[in-house]
């Protein structure tokens, strides 16, 4: 099965980043979800902060990182931010979006997960960051 991909530089209306000359593919079902979680977010909150989260093994480490293991640590991280601010009167409304990303087959893959929040509740990437 293969992945469909894109290197136009605009997708469902949106400008995307596919390289100076279009040389660069994006995987069209990665964009799908940012699009439609993008438009779902800004359809119910005035405020929505979008954070980018870059996730590695650690360098010459044999624990790599793989998908259960990201789910889980996205899992965990979605349940504390959830709990640090369930007595705020703004809920977070977490929603995560992550694809794999593996530059060659000598390198372990390595993970870019885009976290969409209500930004009333949650003002700043920190917050993501340090959870």
């Amino acid at each position: 099965m293969s992945n469909k991909t894109t290197s136009s530089n605009k997708y469902r209306g949106y400008d995307i980043n596919t390289g100076k000359d279009n040389n660069l593919t994006c995987n069209t079902k990665t964009l799908d979800q940012i699009v439609d979680t993008v438009e779902c977010m800004t359809k119910k909150h005035s405020k929505v902060l979008c954070t980018r989260v870059d996730i590695h093994s650690e360098q010459d480490s044999e624990n790599i990182i793989g998908g259960k293991e990201m789910t889980r640590i996205l899992e965990n991280t979605k349940r504390n931010i959830n709990s640090k601010f369930k007595e705020s009167p703004n809920k977070p409304d977490l929603h995560v979006i992550w694809t794999t990303e593996k530059t060659s087959e000598d390198n372990n893959p390595h993970y870019h997960a885009l976290f969409l929040t209500n930004g009333h509740a949650i003002r700043n990437g920190f917050t993501i960051y340090e959870t």
